[in-house]
């Protein structure tokens, strides 16, 4: 790979040559991509005399996502109609590629660009997504004094798949015209508008990313490995040369990324992949055991462990063998992620009136009860291992007396049994959030692949150090102080993505106003004189009148707050207020609006008493489990259901503190 970098050295590679020179660089990343398109641009006009013509999109606002339902009003007070006001029109024009589905706000042209078509037009002409070409020529008008928009872009096709001759063409000259794109713009905070934009789908060809050149062969491959993810990502990119003297690597990736060996989660997939290869051919060959069998894949790896226990086929690669001392361990499924049948007696969630009432016998087939030709194996005495039992989802940490880590010991808990119950969703909202996060996801991975909970008290330590050596006043280590909790919660869940909006509304006329963003999920229940659900309760303090009057009408303004819609806050933790009635706990609440509500369940709450943190750990279905650092040390004690427990507020005598409330 050394020698097809561009040096002293490798004098043979001549990066001025013209296939060289204008040939598609390979990058990992949008931004990147979309920045050598714009230089690209520059330097090919510059090298062949020309000026680069600007075609303008037209942007348009649409009312909803694109398979939504339209509403039936637009409801936005800062736009009384689809179209855009100048300034923000303006702002959406300029956003990169990447950011608006890959349809140019601005479209820079000139006779012989390289370009590359970005949607399907016409299948029969070539005129396809990834097709590339160079331009030959356009038909444009203006929509303004100085704004030009395009009807239709003609481009010459390289290499089509079969040749295409259109009336008064050349040969391969295709016509790709002006569509209407409905697109998502993200926009600079981080925020969403849902647009339908008119411009020709195309985009400069001087750099594509390494997913957009999957299942291209070129002669000449240019390619920067910089920023490649993983070693999969440097494949995709070397791959594509049909020739070693054709391959030019502008920027070497670290090598580790392909020396340092399998990761556990790709070796956790490709066992998986060998397993279930295995038991397609017993099954194949009548060879298998009753009790195989199931609708997932985590089902069906599960009953085979039950009937074959660590069973490793022969043929499986030794750097993916696998045996009772390091075993393979399947994830489970998520009941909300877990298909099920719905015939004439499923029941739509939108049935209303007459017809919901003569629906209340229907019933919800469990994914259990899916058809399928396993048998249940024959019952069999536990077996005992010497290594932690990963099927027990809920694992406590055990206090340092040295640190007095309690409470790290009782939030770490209660987020780590939501990490462990749903490693899919966690990945996807959760993880995201912030770095502390991000890097604790990455111990608790290490628990399921290495199948050792080591790692989970190896996090507790990792956080606890790096916040102290943040803050050493608020998180102190030396046994003598405890933590702030609440700020360590607050700390903790901060995210500059994953937010709630903060708005002033009035009822009477629709005014709103953005305040800000509240980026860090912590919510104080102020004092109620009467008990109410936590729903009610959390309502009343995200929703309520102001001292402020409306600029439009004068009349009194409310102030709510909402979660994001695109990225909500995966946590919210609420502080009971310490005088008052506690509000009346229920397993699920609802925030947001009617359009964009989200359902968020209760998964542990923190105690406080004596100078020491506990905590309850609470599943989706309502199991309860109590947890405390000193006395249970690692194990979580099983309660019952949470339905089921006659006093939640109090645990060991001491008091609930922060309720811990999630989407994951």
């Amino acid at each position: 790979m050394h020698s097809r970098i561009p040096t002293n050295e490798n004098s043979d590679i001549d990066i001025s040559h013209p296939d060289i020179r204008y040939c598609s660089i390979i990058t990992p990343l949008n931004v990147h991509r979309d920045r050598v398109n714009e230089l690209g641009c520059v330097k090919f006009a510059k090298d062949t005399g020309q000026t680069l013509q600007e075609f303008h999109a037209v942007d348009y606002l649409r009312a909803s996502q694109s398979g939504q339902p339209k509403k039936k009003k637009h409801n936005d007070p800062a736009h009384k109609s689809d179209l855009l006001q100048k300034e923000e029109a303006t702002k959406l024009l300029s956003l990169r590629p990447a950011l608006t589905g890959n349809i140019p706000g601005v479209l820079k042209l000139c006779y012989g660009l390289p370009v590359m078509i970005k949607k399907n037009e016409a299948v029969e002409a070539n005129v396809t997504n990834g097709a590339e070409g160079k331009v030959t020529g356009f038909q444009s008008h203006y929509i303004s004094e100085t704004q030009r928009v395009l009807d239709v872009v003609f481009v010459k096709l390289i290499n089509p798949p079969s040749p295409i001759q259109i009336e008064g063409l050349e040969l391969n000259e295709v016509p790709v015209s002006m569509q209407h794109n409905d697109i998502t713009a993200t926009m600079p905070n981080g925020s969403s508008m849902f647009l339908t934009r008119q411009q020709v789908p195309i985009l400069p060809n001087f750099g594509m990313t390494d997913f957009g050149c999957q299942g291209r062969t070129r002669e000449v491959n240019v390619m920067d490995l910089k920023t490649c993810r993983n070693h999969q990502s440097v494949y995709t990119c070397l791959s594509r040369a049909s020739t070693y003297k054709g391959t030019v690597i502008m920027r070497m990736c670290d090598i580790g990324k392909i020396t340092g060996g399998i990761t556990g989660w790709q070796r956790q997939e490709f066992r998986e992949l060998e397993l279930l290869d295995y038991i397609t051919k017993l099954r194949f060959n009548g060879e298998l055991k009753e009790g195989v069998g199931g609708n997932t894949r985590a089902s069906v790896i599960n009953s085979f462990k039950k009937v074959y226990q660590d069973h490793c086929p022969s043929h499986v690669p030794d750097i993916l063998k696998w045996s009772a001392e390091d075993s393979l361990i399947p994830q489970e499924d998520d009941d909300e992620f877990v298909w099920q049948r719905a015939g004439a007696n499923h029941k739509s969630e939108k049935t209303t009136g007459k017809r919901k009432r003569m629906n209340e016998e229907d019933t919800i087939i469990p994914k259990n009860d899916i058809i399928t030709d396993a048998k249940p194996p024959p019952k069999k005495k536990q077996r005992t291992h010497h290594k932690s039992d990963l099927n027990d989802k809920v694992r406590g940490i055990t206090w340092n007396a040295d640190t007095w880590s309690c409470a790290y010991d009782s939030i770490l808990t209660i987020l780590s049994s939501i990490y462990f119950t749903n490693v899919h969703q966690w990945h996807q909202d959760a993880a995201p959030m912030n770095r502390y996060l991000s890097d604790l996801t990455e111990y608790w991975k290490q628990v399921l692949i290495q199948g050792s909970f080591i790692h989970l008290e190896k996090s507790k330590n990792y956080l606890q150090s790096t916040f102290h050596r943040m803050d050493p006043e608020a998180f102190p280590m030396n046994g003598k102080q405890g933590t702030d909790l609440i700020q360590f919660v607050q700390t903790l869940l901060n995210s500059p993505s994953h937010t709630f909006k903060r708005q002033r509304y009035c009822k009477n006329c629709s005014y709103t106003h953005h305040i800000d963003d509240l980026k860090v999920p912590f919510i104080a229940l102020s004092q109620s004189k009467q008990q109410e659900v936590i729903g009610t309760a959390l309502k009343h303090r995200l929703d309520h009148v102001i001292d402020k009057q409306c600029p439009n009408c004068r009349k009194p303004l409310s102030k709510k707050t909402i979660p994001n819609k695109d990225t909500p806050p995966p946590f919210i933790a609420i502080k009971l207020s310490d005088s008052g009635p506690p509000p009346k706990l229920s397993l699920t609440m609802s925030i947001g609006t009617k359009e964009d509500k989200f359902s968020y369940k209760l998964r542990g709450i923190c105690y406080f008493g004596q100078a020491h943190f506990t905590s309850r750990i609470i599943s989706k279905k309502g199991d309860v489990w109590y947890h405390d650092g000193i006395t249970t040390k690692e194990k979580c004690i099983h309660e019952g259901q949470l339905k089921d427990i006659k006093d939640i507020y109090v645990a060991n005598d001491r008091h609930a503190s922060i309720l811990i409330y999630s989407i994951v």
